[in-house]
């Protein structure tokens, strides 16, 4: 439940404090019953989140200063969207697991397992070569 909407050049979103939003950047929602801003419930898709201000707040990417200003209630929804995502081929990251233009295939998140992944891959060559 929205309730509130500031009018800036990305749109601050407040839900009840009842209901905290579960919502990360990146998520994309759309607004329905909307009172005030009605331009909101009339987007023709739905609309990025870009930076989630805590469990009760978000920003969204969309212009609201030229709309009218928020009056009260509406909904706020997840929309779930279509994310296109490349890897690298099987023979390529075979041959050189670390090969790549942004990072290592084998990118090591937390340092207390360095080098995990290096002997994971070993370990699968060897399995791969043994079957």
């Amino acid at each position: 439940m929205v309730t509130s909407v500031s009018q800036e050049e990305q749109a601050s979103i407040m839900v009840h404090e009842d209901k905290r939003h579960s919502y990360q950047e990146g998520d994309h929602v759309k607004f329905v019953e909307i009172e005030g801003m009605v331009g909101l419930n009339k987007l023709s898709g739905p609309v990025e989140i870009t930076k989630v201000i805590g469990p009760f707040s978000f920003k969204i990417d969309l212009d609201t200063r030229e709309m009218p200003a928020y009056t009260r209630q509406g909904l706020v929804e997840n929309v779930k969207v279509i994310k296109y995502v490349s890897y690298h081929d099987l023979a390529k990251s075979y041959a050189n697991p670390l090969a790549s233009a942004t990072y290592g295939m084998l990118e090591t998140p937390d340092l207390r397992n360095w080098g995990r992944s290096d002997h994971l891959h070993i370990a699968l060559r060897a399995i791969h070569d043994f079957h």
